[in-house]
């Protein structure tokens, strides 16, 4: 061995170059640039249609470029979703892409080599969907496929399958089509006997939980110029409504009265319903807070009166008198455990009396009230 060749080895190693380790990250982004494929893209062109399937093809267009963007493995180019699309492709594609000359202007415009076309047209009562992907260069049609149906419906349940064999996917077409079958299922009119019984198993649990809710039994005294009574009554407030339901049972004592050629003591018994309007409430209308129930008011109500004697010779009478009228009024709550106050005006016209003599002849009535009560 020569005993100088260390001395030699040792200039060439010293002006050799260094290599540098690739970091982890620069491996991966090539990895990563190594595996992402470019997608095809291909043009979306509407589908021609005579004036009477028009409205039908423009949302079959719509359902269409779903599904091609949920199924196909390409890139969905839609030239009317473009914002400055040149005015001479939107004439074109005004009714639809009918030629070859048509695919080519496309093609070239939007620098694609394929492009989606159909045709929808009706034979003999029945739809027909013609659908097709065809390459420019050569004029070829590369797949084509027919649907058929006498309503939008039947074609629309057929558009992912028809989408899946375009796109040479059938497998994610079949699953988009059971998902859509699904949802369709869903939105279906239920049968009237499982309709009944849900409303019977749901519907009627949360009615009689409503019911429970919104009550106020009340005391009630009302008078005039001519009588006064006492009363025990009901208002219901509907769940989630301005209105409620009142009703009240009244009392009034004996009291001296010429009636019918002569005196004799009276009493009459009175009954009230009428629906109630709230027009204004404190709070929401579906608050359960009981503070939230004051509130200004006007109610339409029903009012049957009937008085009652014992003529000479132990025969008893009564006479009865009907009445319709308005109320405004005003319940407050005035504790927030729930007790109110209730305060109102009412103005009636009778429309029946069996008896002028004993309860006069007035057409025109008015009284004032004042109610207490508790909102259960």
């Amino acid at each position: 061995m020569n005993p100088l060749l260390p001395f030699l080895l040792v200039p060439i190693l010293a002006t050799a170059p260094e290599v540098e380790p690739s970091s982890a990250g620069e491996v991966s982004a090539e990895v990563e640039g190594a595996e992402e494929v470019e997608k095809e893209r291909l043009v979306y062109a509407p589908l021609v249609a005579e004036r009477s399937l028009r409205q039908i093809a423009e949302r079959l267009d719509g359902s269409l470029v779903l599904r091609f963007r949920e199924i196909a493995p390409f890139e969905l180019v839609v030239p009317k979703e473009a914002e400055n699309l040149d005015p001479s492709i939107a004439r074109l594609l005004r009714f639809g892409c009918r030629d070859i000359s048509c695919v080519s202007v496309l093609a070239e415009t939007f620098s694609v080599e394929k492009v989606i076309m159909g045709v929808l047209r009706n034979e003999g009562g029945v739809m027909v969907l013609d659908l097709k992907i065809v390459e420019h260069k050569r004029g070829m049609e590369l797949r084509q496929v027919s649907l058929e149906g006498s309503r939008e419906a039947q074609l629309v349940e057929q558009l992912s399958g028809a989408v899946g064999r375009l796109s040479d996917d059938e497998a994610a077409a079949a699953a988009l089509e059971a998902k859509v079958a699904a949802e369709n299922a869903r939105m279906q009119p239920k049968p009237v006997a499982e309709r009944v019984r849900e409303q019977v198993s749901v519907g009627l649990p949360t009615l009689i939980e409503g019911l429970k809710k919104g009550w106020t039994p009340q005391l009630s005294f009302e008078a005039n110029d001519q009588d006064w009574n006492l009363g025990l009554g009901i208002e219901w407030d509907l769940p989630s409504h301005p209105f409620s339901l009142v009703a009240d049972f009244g009392y009034s004592p004996e009291r001296p009265c010429l009636c019918e050629g002569a005196n004799f003591s009276t009493h009459a018994l009175v009954f009230e319903l009428g629906v109630r309007r709230y027009l204004w409430r404190k709070g929401a209308l579906d608050s359960l807070k009981k503070p939230d129930h004051s509130g200004l008011f006007v109610d339409l109500h029903h009012r049957r009166s009937r008085l009652s004697w014992i003529q000479a010779g132990g025969v008893p009478i009564n006479r009865g008198r009907s009445q319709w009228g308005l109320a405004l009024g005003w319940r407050h709550i005035v504790h927030a455990s729930g007790l109110s106050a209730t305060v109102k005006l009412s103005g009636d016209a009778v429309t029946a009396n069996e008896s002028p003599a004993a309860w006069g002849g007035e057409i025109f009535l008015w009284r004032g009230g004042l109610a207490l009560g508790y909102r259960l």
